[in-house]
């Protein structure tokens, strides 16, 4: 196929008609339609895929593909068409405010030495009665509606549409689709499918054989009972089956991530884990020095005097002093009756006996007064001291300054001090650990990478029950289908089939000699894809660790190393993803010697500098007819370099500020783009 013109007549950002023309080149295959982001590049590859999928309007539901156009949530046909709240719908909305009625997208060329028209269009817009119409024409035959994409399907199968006309951007969803299921895939483009569809008319035929003899038993309504129930089990089955695989694919997917997820989580962790332990350290021995000190306080609280205050101590000493000197003071009393006892006789015979007294009358008498007032005069120097009347007993006013004493250096002030110490330090460290637990921004980190963890462990959890409901399923039926056929072929042992033995011996080796062409060629092909998918991948990327590509019964594609250790797709990165995938295309194409087009946005998507020259070189510049929508970012002057010598045609996407009018011009020199 070769596609020469493109019409969008008020589809998304294209207002009015827009066409832009392909002109065929022997040595030049690759077209450019530069365009800045929200220019028109999507529309363009939007109206691509819905010319040969369709909205799905007259079946009610959307094909996948269309219905993830507006990416908040898939819509059905006519708000896909017309619009809803968030989203405008495929026309466009100056157009049809304008009351405009022209709405289509047409293709038109030549296939397979035919000339082509392909067109889908949109009536009744105005009153909101829209209706679909798909007009296919080769050469002079002409294919309207159902029939026409039926006849749409053999030339472009709708499974692989996405794979023709893809965003680059989408290359890492595409790339999961394409390895999924892949046996399916290959099997239609690679032409298999008609010895499919001969196999199952051939057990159609066996089946009607046998049935026309069975018409006239008294076994065929039986007969009949038991094929319905096997047809109904056989297909339940297949359904049963396909769940299976998905759900299989989807518990690898997510066990993947919970991994990956995990993994990312234990290094964030990890790079604040030897500080934690170091500050956890430096706490636990400040805890364990604190419960030390505690032990020491026992025994020194036992002489608790206020001992944090050194003051107080220091002034009970000094009052205890005090007390010592006063606490004759309690014997004044006692002493005053010994003076009157003074006062009498005794005094004056002490006195009068002392030598250097003498007998003198007068003399004896002064002294005698002399003694009596010193006597007299000493309570009162005493009380004039103002000491404190103790109640003590003098003897025990040693024992308590030496008690005061032993407080004043006791280890009780010390350990006090030192339990303070300790508990501002494990308040300062666990104050430090607080804050290591509290980054912002590594603890929205850890909190998402936990509820992203979650969410896949419960998702998982869910699928896992999904699957062992669905293998129970399986099994019952496997066992249903088993005792049905043991039935049919009971009834069968019945019924006199003489007549047709011959004719069914005939159909039965033909069908095993079918089968088994059938099977060795997708086993040739399964090497050759594999072969192919290596070479065009290393091509791309010949310094990629990949040495070897495999493929199982499913065709599901395994990678290896060197070594032979299996290398995760999932946990490729998103250029590594997009090679694959079109390693994989790109081998597909060789293999079915495909002419169908590509139709690629963004092309170069998450493709670093040094790879895009090679896709480039070896990929784009091979097909038949590559149509690319870049922008000068990803393929810019350098790459345009590249491009050059197989360029064929070089386009510009205008809008206008409202990006609703989108137009598309021809250019004759890259100084108009860049």
């Amino acid at each position: 196929m070769f596609i020469e013109e493109v019409s969008i007549c008020n589809l998304f950002a294209y207002y009015g008609k827009v066409s832009v023309t392909f002109r065929q080149s022997n040595d030049k295959n690759l077209y450019c339609l530069y365009g800045n982001n929200g220019f028109g590049k999507t529309s363009f590859i939007r109206c691509a895929k819905l010319l040969f999928l369709g909205t799905g309007l007259n079946e009610g539901k959307a094909p996948d593909l269309i219905s993830q156009f507006w990416k908040e949530k898939r819509l059905s046909p006519k708000p896909l068409i017309l619009g809803t709240q968030g989203f405008s719908g495929i026309l466009n909305k100056y157009a049809k405010s304008e009351g405009q009625s022209e709405y289509y997208v047409a293709f038109s060329g030549s296939f397979q030495g035919k000339r082509f028209y392909i067109e889908r269009r949109f009536v009744n817009v105005l009153i909101n009665d829209v209706q679909e119409i798909l007009t296919l024409k080769l050469d002079d035959m002409v294919y309207k509606n159902d029939e026409a994409q039926d006849k749409l399907a053999t030339i472009l199968p709708p499974l692989f549409v996405e794979f023709f006309f893809f965003d680059g951007e989408e290359i890492g969803s595409i790339s999961g689709n394409i390895r999924t299921g892949l046996r399916e895939k290959m099997e239609v483009i690679l032409q298999i499918t008609p010895i499919k569809i001969l196999l199952e008319q051939m057990q159609k035929t066996r089946k009607e054989l046998i049935e026309n003899e069975e018409k006239n038993e008294q076994n065929k309504e039986q007969l009949d009972s038991n094929a319905r129930k096997l047809d109904d089990a056989q297909k339940d089955l297949e359904v049963t089956e396909k769940h299976i695989h998905t759900l299989s694919t989807k518990i690898q997917e997510l066990q993947e991530n919970i991994e990956q997820a995990q993994t990312t989580l234990h290094t964030l962790i990890a790079n604040t884990d030897s500080e934690r332990k170091l500050h956890i350290s430096s706490k636990d021995n400040a805890e364990n020095n604190l419960a030390k000190t505690k032990n020491n306080l026992k025994e020194s609280l036992k002489y608790v005097v206020s001992t944090a205050n050194s003051e107080l101590i220091q002034s009970l000493q000094q009052y205890m002093q005090t007390l010592q000197e006063s606490v004759r003071n309690d014997d004044i009393g006692g002493y005053n009756r010994i003076v009157k006892k003074a006062q009498g006789d005794l005094l004056k015979n002490i006195i009068a006996q002392h030598k250097k007294v003498g007998s003198d009358e007068n003399k004896i008498e002064r002294l005698y007064d002399f003694v009596l007032e010193i006597l007299d005069k000493i309570p009162q120097t005493i009380n004039a001291d103002n000491l404190p009347k103790s109640y003590i007993p003098y003897n025990r006013i040693h024992n308590i300054e030496t008690s005061i004493t032993y407080t004043k250096h006791t280890t009780l002030i010390k350990d006090i001090y030192e339990a303070k110490d300790l508990k501002k330090e494990i308040k300062a460290i666990v104050d430090i650990l607080n804050e290591l637990n509290i980054d912002e921004d590594k603890k929205i980190q850890q909190e998402s990478l936990q509820e992203e963890i979650k969410a896949y462990k419960e998702e998982l959890a869910q699928k896992n029950k999904e699957l062992i409901e669905k293998q129970q399923i399986r099994l019952e039926l496997n066992n249903k289908i088993e005792s049905l056929e043991k039935e049919k072929a009971l009834l069968y042992a019945r019924i006199n089939t003489e007549r047709i033995n011959k004719k069914l011996k005939v159909l039965e080796s033909l069908q095993h000699i079918i089968t088994e062409y059938k099977e060795q060629l997708v086993e040739t092909l399964r090497e050759e894809l594999c072969r192919g998918i290596k070479e065009s991948y290393k091509t791309l990327l010949p310094n990629d660790n990949i040495v070897s590509v495999e493929m199982g019964q499913d065709f599901d594609i395994t990678l290896k190393d060197i070594d032979g250790n299996e290398i995760s797709v999932a946990n490729q990165s998103s250029g590594q993803k997009q090679i694959l995938a079109i390693a994989i295309f790109w081998t597909l194409s060789k293999l079915s010697h495909s002419t169908i087009p590509l139709i690629i946005d963004t092309p170069l998507a998450r493709i670093d500098a040094t790879n895009r020259q090679r896709i480039i070189q070896n990929y784009y510049a091979k097909g038949h007819q590559v149509i690319v929508l870049p922008h000068n970012g990803e393929m810019g002057l350098k790459e345009y370099e590249y491009a050059k010598p197989y360029i064929a045609g070089l386009y510009k996407i205008d809008n206008s500020e409202d990006r609703g009018h989108a137009k598309i011009k021809s250019v004759q020199d890259s100084s108009e783009l860049f």
